[in-house]
């Protein structure tokens, strides 16, 4: 059914056409198919989403989980009627909550501040669950000053909560701003949320120092985070790179994360490892032929990451661009995964020396078929894409 069917016989209200709430339902499902398939859809059909904000509680759901995944572009000139939304946030609540929290997130993506105090309230209480992680990106466009107090209050009172990745996603997007959240992310280190913390800490940099030592201890090997309902084995911890790198953020002194990132390289373990060595950059030097032997490995994630931190560590393009070229493969087809994804964001990295992937990338942009499913990754796509051509030869 093409989209101007589609959009005939509209919600209640002037000049529609009068249907009952399951038909108009139907519709929005509809034309959610249509918003997931193509980039550029006439703007009617987003409006049409945000019109159906003031129908049948069944069918503001719908339109709901589209809001929170629309760019800011297609919803310009509807935040005051997605503010007037929230005012009766209450009897939205009485039926689903996560209706009012994907209108509020919508409303962060406009930077519309109307969005902050119940948004606010919501991160602070921990009966909710505002927080989840796909959202992080757009939470985070928020000043950490103006939303970490709330979602500090929220961590000391559940410091166990079901949001726990959304919250470290969000303070994991702010970094360094985020240095008030270290006493509540120290206890974290020796439970299950270990890896995600160390993370954070080091993002947050320096501030994180009070955590050192643990995080010493946790690198290479001396304790271990207690996993509820696994075995206490002999088994390393998996994330022992990832205590090493924040290690290393945190102090300054690149010394152990080398160590133990180095011998996770050897080892042909891909993955952040590559990661944390292409932070590193050039003082990864010794361990340069551990990830170029990684160039050519089975998976297509390390492979990329591999390119990415070669070129950090190396400033040597040509192989690493060679290496990324082929990533891109899936874009011809619309198809997003995760590592054409980071390739494209690596050629924009590594900036001129990437001029061969520019026809690629273009085409992507141009095509109007979306890439993934979730409308939110086809948009943080579509950015990566622009980034990385204006930073390859400024001519989007």
């Amino acid at each position: 059914m093409g989209w101007r069917r589609i959009s005939r016989g509209r919600g209640p209200g002037a000049g529609r056409l009068a249907v009952t709430a399951d038909l108009r339902y139907t519709r929005m499902a509809k034309v959610a198919v249509v918003l997931a398939q193509l980039r550029r859809p006439p703007q009617e059909l987003w409006d049409r989403v945000v019109f159906a904000m003031e129908d049948q509680i069944m069918v503001a759901c719908a339109a709901g989980h589209l809001l929170a995944e629309a760019g800011p572009g297609v919803l310009d000139g509807h935040a005051d009627r997605l503010a007037a939304f929230l005012r009766h946030h209450r009897s939205a609540d009485a039926y689903s909550p996560s209706l009012t929290d994907h209108v509020l997130v919508a409303l962060v993506g406009l930077d519309d501040r109307r969005a902050l105090p119940l948004l606010t309230a919501r991160v602070a209480d921990p009966a909710r669950s505002p927080l989840g992680d796909a959202f992080a990106p757009t939470l985070a466009r928020l000043p950490a000053a103006e939303l970490l107090p709330a979602l500090l209050s929220r961590l000391r009172a559940a410091p166990d909560g079901h949001s726990m990745e959304g919250a470290l996603a969000l303070l994991g997007r702010w970094g360094a701003p985020a240095g008030a959240a270290v006493p509540l992310l120290a206890p974290l280190l020796g439970g299950s949320y270990a890896r995600g913390a160390c993370e954070v800490l080091g993002r947050i940099g320096p501030a994180g120092a009070a955590t050192a030592d643990v995080l010493a201890d946790l690198a290479r090997g001396r304790t271990r985070p207690a996993r509820q309902g696994w075995p206490d084995t002999a088994n390393p911890w998996h994330g022992r790179q990832s205590a090493a790198w924040a290690h290393w953020r945190v102090t300054g002194d690149a010394g152990l994360a080398l160590e133990v990132c180095g011998s996770f390289a050897r080892a042909g373990l891909g993955g952040p490892v590559l990661r944390y060595l292409g932070d590193l950059g050039p003082a990864a030097a010794a361990h340069v032929d551990d990830v170029r032997a990684l160039l050519d490995a089975p998976g297509a994630w390390t492979r990329v990451e591999a390119a990415g931190a070669f070129w950090r560590i190396t400033g040597d393009p040509e192989p690493a661009v060679a290496v990324l070229l082929r990533e891109l493969a899936p874009l011809r087809d619309a198809r997003l995964t995760e590592p054409a994804g980071a390739a494209v964001r690596h050629l924009g990295a590594i900036g001129a020396p990437a001029a061969a992937a520019v026809p690629l990338l273009r085409d992507a942009l141009a095509d109007d078929r979306r890439a993934h499913e979730r409308i939110l990754f086809d948009e943080r796509l579509c950015r990566s894409l622009e980034t990385a051509l204006d930073s390859i030869d400024g001519n989007i």
